[in-house]
């Protein structure tokens, strides 16, 4: 590729992600290696979300996404999403990341009755309603009893008036039955 063919801005405007060690400081443009990835739930890095959810944004970047999203399942990084998803400094992002999770294919089954509840938070719009249903309607199972009652639980509790929303928890409850039912 020649400079003329390159767009200046497209690479100014990645953050690259700084990596220290003891020995290195090391910074990443791309996708955030496994390694760092898998470091994540112990320790969280505000750049490291910065730059995943910049790198799940990039509407002139598809290859990235994808390069991110073999990086998310390769890296089980489940817990990872669901707490980005649940902090509020990352409200406006939560339709990306909600679109991660399934996107990724990652097994979110033990996280079900984080997703239900997220259903009824005040800042899940209906796009992320949307998202939230098709998480839940790609767990494969199977699904802990504790985490199942607990999710039918918080389910039992939550209405909606607006017919679309009435419409997936008509189908989120048969996804519900169904994790109920013996194999």
């Amino acid at each position: 590729m020649n400079s003329e063919d390159q767009n200046p801005t497209d690479e100014e405007n990645i953050e690259p992600f700084i990596h220290e060690d003891a020995e290195f400081r090391t910074a990443f443009f791309g996708p955030v290696p496994d390694k760092i990835i898998e470091a994540v739930p112990q320790k969280f890095d505000r750049k490291l979300i910065s730059t995943l959810i910049t790198q799940l944004t990039d509407q002139n970047a598809r290859e990235l996404k994808d390069e991110v999203l073999h990086t998310l399942k390769t890296g089980e990084a489940q817990k990872l999403l669901v707490e980005v998803i649940a902090m509020k400094e990352y409200v406006k992002h939560r339709q990306v990341l909600l679109a991660a999770c399934w996107e990724s294919g990652l097994d979110f089954s033990n996280h079900l009755d984080f997703f239900i509840a997220l259903l009824s938070d005040k800042d899940t719009n209906d796009l992320c309603f949307v998202e939230i249903a098709t998480i839940i309607e790609e767990i494969p199972g199977p699904i802990d009893p504790k985490i199942l009652a607990q999710a039918q639980e918080i389910f039992q509790k939550t209405t909606f008036e607006e017919p679309l929303k009435r419409e997936f928890m008509t189908s989120i409850s048969m996804i519900l039955i169904s994790f109920s039912a013996p194999k």
